[in-house]
């Protein structure tokens, strides 16, 4: 769930920590992320809540109950993996990429979750490559 108070708030009042309007601050257990390490979401993650948001953790939790501020835009150095439904594709630039359970790859079965600014040759393996993430 977001996490967002508006009592003793005015219509037209910025909640964004940054003024920015693109960091949303979500509370770690609503969050789709990898799972390693901890168990818990990590600063740099590829995340999802929901059904259409999206983004990178910009911190990391130690609680499930932990608040956790999420970038949802920008141009991020992120693990792809180059496979689509078919398997293994190549990633070419501009291709759209999607989000399920915290993988970003070709795999349309998931959520939107922006656009390939690298090339990447098709693998299984993630491999980093820079990603323009950006909510549908």
């Amino acid at each position: 769930m977001v996490v967002y108070d508006v009592t003793l708030r005015e219509a037209g009042d910025e909640l964004s920590s940054t003024g920015e309007g693109r960091h949303i601050t979500v509370v770690e257990s609503d969050i789709l992320h990898s799972s390693r390490g901890s168990g818990f979401v990590n600063k740099g993650d590829p995340v999802s809540i929901g059904a259409t948001l999206v983004g990178v953790a910009l911190t990391t939790a130690t609680a499930a109950t932990d608040r956790v501020a999420v970038d949802t835009e920008g141009i991020w150095v992120l693990p792809v993996v180059a496979s689509d439904g078919n398997g293994v594709s190549d990633v070419a630039i501009g291709d759209i990429l999607y989000i399920a359970t915290g993988v970003v790859s070709k795999i349309n079965t998931g959520i939107v979750y922006g656009k390939a600014l690298s090339t990447l040759s098709g693998s299984v393996t993630a491999q980093l490559a820079a990603v323009k993430v950006h909510m549908e």
